[in-house]
């Protein structure tokens, strides 16, 4: 396991959602996504994506991920990292 190799994975992954505009996020809110990368340590980690409302419908989007190592002995061994869209941004 190589908790920054994982961290580094999870950073670029949300860092390509950054990128998108609100009203794109907005559209991915409901959906669930699994990846699995491979680091630059040749080791396998399972990426899942979550696209979430804040409090309300139509208001902040919420975006979080989470990284586990296919050798991480816990499934709750994992790191997690989310960010905030205003609805202001639209």
């Amino acid at each position: 396991m190589n908790r920054a190799e994982a961290y580094s994975l999870l950073n670029a992954e949300l860092n390509s959602y950054r990128q998108i505009a609100y009203a794109e996020l907005v559209a991915l809110v409901g959906d669930d996504t699994s990846m699995v990368r491979r680091g630059s340590d040749g080791l396998d980690y399972s990426i899942n994506l979550w696209f979430r409302w804040r409090d309300a419908e139509g208001g902040d989007v919420v975006v979080s991920a989470s990284v586990a190592g296919a050798d991480w002995a816990s499934p709750h061994d994992r790191l997690d990292d989310s960010f905030v869209v205003s609805s202001d941004c639209a």
